[in-house]
């Protein structure tokens, strides 16, 4: 971080703006941890499948033997699990460096996405609305916040473009060139050719080796913990290697363009067989025929992908696209390429870098398409243009912005020169005033931007506190949706969790599916030796019992069970139901129950165990 500010005073910009542009992450940031750590129980969405399981690395007897920590710490990218496990050398817990991380990564974001938009138009005005714009959009959502390894996609996204540039400008540009941004000084306004915003950009040398070897260290960084970001940026490379010439695409002349798209080839196989073999150990992940089968991938499934509205798989969800649609000023972004055809100070100081944004979203866009040709062999479609579509058109909206402001800034000094101004002129600068204030202020209020964050608060508190305080060796097992909070609240393993188990990973997913058919059955079963025996099998300590069920349509009103592969073993459960005779776990409840909070029961386990043995003995002893 040190090492950014500095380099800021040679090349990014007007130091001022510099400056400004920092107070919006801090804001953003400062906000979101304050509210994260207003509540004693809170967890972000996603930190429930990525974070948890990494307290064991500060206590090994969490988790222990837990199928569910195991996978989902097999499935974490290396270089996100290298970063949480050197911050528990240093006593550092994961989720207390969740609550920060945030802000920092979107502090170092922020700072590159001020130079690179500074490159493409050295203009103090452009990077500070780029840095606004994008703060607006990705604090409204859930991906930030969650600490998890898609946090770090844009700030790998930004380094990687700042990267590229640096290289071109360390390749491809000439005194000329050089000499023209310097004249800019004479045509933008309140500026002048000894003002740092014109000074040359540090080269990024003084960051650590050339522009070649920063570049594809970026590269790697990327597929260390965010593999289809470093697809999308090895599309980058290669597409440079077609440049654009008299209207028609031509090869690039450049030798050393064409040895570092193919070395980036290389360590990005390298990277993602390291990858999928890692995950591997749980078994393949299903295929495309497969996934069409199965009710987890139909609408109202876990992850629905087939069989949805045509507008929602293109456009939403794990298929679509996925473009931003906060805040809407972003879509300014779509006259970029208007301002490239025009003529003005504004667009003629646009440096012919500015290509890279229409490279990067070509190579989002061909990934896309790829990603469902083979489906799901680079995994979900929307990961590619996702990301990248937020930074492209945040740096486009910051520059088509500073294009209109400019000529609106002119239009109204002719007016005042002339003394042509009359009062409807001036109503209407008001409301472009008014607009803009409101643009600002809107999406940085606070309850808006948090409630888009994903954040789930402890309810039942008395129920986590009591498991917590069991042996951190205990397996709970249960139907209630409950058991997705259970780990992030309590520490304790669960048996299976509708959140938890994702249906990717064959070998993962039929285990869980194994455990969830078992435990159906086991609920309602009126057979002892079942009850027993599941029990004893997964060495269950506890088992939580909703109050409603034991009632007949129990199962019914529950879509996670109903929209699952194992439908007809539920079907089957809820069959079992004899009147007159109750199920075991029913009967033997109150004996059992050692707490109790709202709708929730806890039943030991064990003491179900001890009452059917004493029973079977009972029965031995007079049918002998």
């Amino acid at each position: 971080m040190a090492e950014a500010v500095a380099v800021t005073q040679k090349g990014f910009g007007s130091r001022r703006g510099f400056w400004i542009s920092l107070l919006i992450p801090l804001y953003f940031g400062l906000v979101s941890a304050g509210y994260r750590l207003s509540h004693a129980s809170i967890v972000q969405d996603d930190q429930r499948l990525h974070l948890v399981w990494l307290q064991q690395w500060l206590d090994p007897q969490l988790f222990q033997n837990d199928l569910i920590a195991q996978y989902y710490q097999s499935i974490q990218p290396i270089g996100f699990r290298a970063f949480y496990w050197m911050a528990a050398q240093l006593s550092i817990e994961p989720m207390t460096l969740a609550a920060m991380l945030p802000l920092i990564l979107a502090l170092m974001s922020s700072i590159f996405l001020y130079r690179v938009t500074f490159r493409l138009l050295p203009h103090p005005l452009a990077p500070l609305l780029t840095v606004l714009i994008f703060n607006q959009n990705i604090w409204c959502k859930d991906d930030l916040v969650s600490a998890s390894p898609r946090s770090f996609a844009y700030l790998l996204l930004i380094l990687f473009l700042d990267s590229v540039i640096q290289l071109k400008e360390g390749l491809g540009r000439t005194d000329s060139n050089s000499a023209n941004r310097h004249s800019l000084a004479n045509r933008l306004p309140g500026l002048n050719e000894d003002s740092s915003v014109f000074q040359s950009p540090p080269k990024l040398g003084n960051l650590g080796g050339s522009p070649a070897f920063w570049c594809l260290s970026v590269l790697i960084l990327q597929g260390l913990f965010y593999p289809q970001i470093m697809l999308v940026s090895l599309g980058v490379l290669w597409l440079q290697l077609l440049p654009w010439r008299h209207g028609r695409v031509s090869l690039s002349r450049d030798r050393s363009r064409y040895l570092l798209a193919v070395v980036g080839l290389v360590l990005t196989g390298i990277i993602l067989l390291f990858f999928s073999g890692n995950a591997s150990t749980f078994g393949e992940i299903f295929s495309a025929a497969q996934m069409r089968s199965m009710p987890e991938f139909q609408p109202g499934g876990r992850r629905a992908y087939f069989g949805v509205n045509p507008l929602q798989f293109w456009f939403g969800g794990a298929s679509g696209l996925r473009l931003p649609l906060f805040p809407p000023i972003l879509w300014t972004a779509i006259g970029l390429p208007l301002v490239l055809n025009r003529k003005g100070r504004i667009a003629s100081a646009l440096q012919p870098e500015i290509k890279i944004l229409a490279q990067m979203m070509i190579a989002s866009v061909g990934l896309f398409g790829l990603a469902h040709l083979t489906f799901p062999l680079l995994y979900l479609p929307s990961r590619y243009t996702f990301y990248s579509s937020r930074v492209v058109m945040s740096i486009a909206a910051g520059i088509t912005l500073t294009f209109l402001i400019d000529r609106c800034w002119k239009w109204v000094s002719r007016l005042r020169q002339a003394g042509l101004l009359h009062p409807h002129d001036r109503i209407m600068i008001a409301f472009v005033v008014l607009f803009a204030i409101v643009a600002v202020i809107v999406p940085a209020i606070p309850p808006l931007f948090l409630s888009n964050q994903g954040w789930i608060i402890a309810e039942e508190t008395n129920l986590y506190s009591f498991l917590a305080n069991q042996p951190k060796t205990s397996m709970i097992a249960s139907l209630s949706p409950i058991t997705d909070n259970i780990p992030a609240f309590s520490r304790r393993s669960v048996l299976f969790s509708p959140e938890l188990a994702l249906p990717y990973h064959s070998g993962f997913y039929q285990a869980m599916q194994q455990r969830i058919n078992d435990i159906v059955q086991a609920q309602y079963s009126s057979d002892a030796s079942n009850v027993k025996r599941t029990i004893e099998k997964y060495k269950i300590n506890l088992w939580i019992i909703a109050s409603t069920s034991f009632d007949s349509d129990y199962l019914l009103k529950q879509p996670w069970f109903m929209n699952r592969s194992m439908r007809s073993n539920v079907l089957q459960a809820v069959a079992q139901f004899q009147p007159g005779k109750p199920p075991i776990l029913q009967t033997l409840s109150q004996q059992c129950t050692i707490f109790s909070e709202n709708s929730d029961t806890v039943i030991d386990a064990q003491c179900v165990v001890r009452l059917l043995s004493a029973t079977e003995r009972d029965v031995g002893i007079h049918n002998p």
